[in-house]
């Protein structure tokens, strides 16, 4: 069985991969040890959702650059 220390240590290395800055990741910790389950939840989603936003732009902005390379091979090349 692991120590409170070492599961602390690797709740916030996975905070961290997930790319968590340590303010948020602090915060976390401060609702973990408050119990606050349905805080610590929203915390989490809302950064879920910020992800997830960042991943629908950078979508996007491939599809653009997919349109365009259609755009250019079905035009043979470059014509403006």
């Amino acid at each position: 069985m692991t120590d409170n220390s070492t599961a602390l240590a690797a709740l916030r290395q996975n905070l961290a991969d997930a790319g968590m800055d340590s303010s948020t990741i602090e915060k976390c910790v401060v609702l973990i040890d408050k119990r606050d389950s349905a805080a610590l939840g929203r915390l989490i989603g809302e950064y879920r959702q910020q992800l997830l936003d960042t991943v629908h732009s950078y979508n996007r902005r491939i599809y653009c650059l997919d349109y365009f390379t259609y755009t250019l091979d079905k035009n043979g090349g470059i014509q403006i």
